[in-house]
Order: structure tokens, then sequence, then C-alpha cells
């Protein structure tokens, strides 16, 4: 009987902190967005952020090689362009090995 409610004891406090470092965790959003035309070659990554799951407006976050997050609208003809060329960069650097220069940064694969 001692030992079952320990175990109950246990398994009550493991869930309480589950619970409480999930609670923590924080999502980084960009709450502005800035329409300034980025030159495509100093970005080796992307990634979307869209309003209504964890953050309030729906951005694409370009990384540069210095690893900088920017901010830009999502509609922009420059912003699909820039995204087209980090798709092909990507797929460039994955048949390569990511071993040449221009593939320092680029996420991989």
């Amino acid at each position: 009987m001692r030992v079952s409610s320990c175990a109950v004891l246990c398994c009550v406090l493991l869930t309480c902190c589950c619970s409480a470092v999930m609670g923590q965790m924080v999502m980084d959003c960009c709450l502005q967005v800035k329409n300034k035309a980025v030159p495509k070659q100093a970005i080796v990554d992307y990634s979307v952020q869209e309003a209504g799951q964890g953050c309030a407006i729906s951005a694409m976050i370009l990384v540069t090689r210095r690893h900088r997050p920017l901010c830009v609208p999502t509609n922009q003809q420059w912003v699909k362009d820039v995204m087209r060329h980090v798709d092909k960069l990507r797929k460039h650097c994955h048949k390569t090995g990511y071993k040449k220069q221009r593939c320092e940064g680029v996420r991989r694969q």
C-alpha cells in the first residue's frame, strides 16, 4: 500500500514539473515587418511565421549568413525571389556536401 502511494505521488510531481516546463516555452515572433529589399546572396535560410499560431502577425523570417533574423512581408515579389534563391542554394549545397564557400551558414537538410 505504501509503495503505490509513493508511486502516485511521484507521478503527480512529474506531471506538475512537466506542465511547468512546457508552459515556459516562449515563441520568438516578429512584431513588425520591414519592406526593404535585401540582397539574396546575403540570405541562407527562411521560415514562415503565421498569425494566430502564437504570433500576432504573419511574416517571413529571413536569416542572414551572420545568423541575423530579418522580418519581412510574405506577399512581396522580392521575398518570393529570395525564397527561390535559398531553395536553389540548399539544393546546390546538399549536392556538394556543404563544402563550398557559398554554402557557409546554410542549414543542412
